[in-house]
């Protein structure tokens, strides 16, 4: 993993070297992607450690998600009226409007990503509501979130539902049936119903079909110029082919900007994290330690499938590498507690081993 860590980290800004000479892109990259991932690994060690971190970034999220809610209605994002006095033309773009209301976005640019920022605070959340419950033991540890997990739980989920992120992952439908390879009988009708779907024109821009036959595009007309870009791809300053001016498909725009070891390494730091979770989840004995696992599988599964339809930017960035941390440092959850409950062990199921993160 430390070895994807540093050939992705290194990708995002080599090519920006070779064609600018610059080392802007890696720079960032460091500080978004290599930090978090360290942090990740190494802190969460610390005996409670996990019920601190993840009662902190839920409540933080909750905190941002309830003054980001002012966009749904007056379709002005607050974070940016305020902002913008400091920083003027620096910040995100205007809300977009969708059935009449603003689509919340707060302080994560754009909806969809925020849409990734709350599913996976809410998910935790129910982790931490699941995990105190009946332990007054942990509720000493975590003070408050048993009593105000119900209160966060709302907050999230009206927030997610505010953003009016449709997940317009259409667009990757057409190639996943080809790899994935359908049985004949399901997959060539259902081909074929995608395909015409997403054939045509496109007009009634805004509705789901034409965002489908935006991301069908991007495919068609950007992977032949991907190829070009070889290794270490185009660097930062991409080509607009036919008026498509956003790639929206973060691994398309890993292999335009960072080549093929940009792109491979970033399927192997999914591939790898999603194995370590699935494995630990089903090796471990407790239900709680197991339910904490097998929600940051979901969170990264989650990413990895919402990414064909948008950019890996801003917080959704330095969530990645924090989860891939967590993949390294969770073994040490099993450590830190053993079952406690009768009802808590499941016989056949054996205790995870032992790993030391950083010797």
């Amino acid at each position: 993993m430390d070895l994807y860590v540093f050939f992705f980290i290194f990708s995002c800004g080599y090519s920006e070297y070779l064609l600018y000479s610059e080392w802007r892109a890696m720079a960032t990259a460091v500080i978004e992607g290599l930090v978090p991932y360290m942090a990740g690994k190494l802190l969460m060690n610390q005996p409670g450690m996990w019920e601190k971190t993840i009662k902190r970034f839920v409540t933080l999220v909750a905190i941002a998600s309830f003054f980001a809610m002012y966009e749904y209605f007056f379709k002005a994002n607050p974070y940016r009226l305020f902002w913008t006095h400091f920083y003027p033309g620096q910040w995100a773009p205007e809300t977009a409007i969708r059935r009449g209301f603003g689509r919340v976005s707060g302080p994560y640019v754009q909806s969809e990503l925020a849409g990734i920022i709350l599913m996976a605070a809410l998910l935790l959340t129910v982790w931490l509501k699941r995990r105190h419950y009946k332990e007054p033991q942990f509720r000493r540890l975590v003070a408050g979130v048993p009593k105000y997990a119900g209160v966060i739980l709302f907050i999230l989920t009206l927030a997610l539902f505010m953003t009016q992120a449709r997940g317009p992952w259409l667009g990757a439908i057409r190639r996943t049936i080809m790899i994935l390879g359908f049985a004949v009988l399901v997959g060539i009708p259902a081909y074929q119903v995608v395909k015409e779907y997403m054939s045509g024109p496109r007009k009634d821009y805004g509705s789901e079909r034409e965002t489908a036959q935006y991301r069908a595009e991007l495919i068609d007309n950007y992977v032949p110029r991907a190829k070009q870009g070889g290794a270490w791809g185009l660097g930062r300053v991409l080509p607009i082919i036919d008026g498509q001016t956003s790639v929206d498909n973060e691994y398309l725009l890993a292999w335009l900007i960072q080549g093929y070891v940009g792109l491979t390494t970033l399927l192997l730091l999914f591939i790898e994290a999603a194995i370590t979770f699935f494995r630990l989840g089903l090796k471990t004995r407790s239900s709680r330690n197991r339910h904490l696992i097998f929600s940051l599988l979901g969170i990264l599964l989650g990413m990895a499938f919402v990414l064909s339809t948008v950019w890996l930017g801003s917080q959704t960035f330095e969530l990645l590498f924090l989860l891939v941390g967590w993949s390294q440092a969770i073994p040490s959850i099993n450590i830190q507690e053993k079952p406690n409950a009768k009802e808590d062990v499941h016989p056949g199921w054996r205790e995870s081993t032992a790993m030391r993160v950083y010797t």
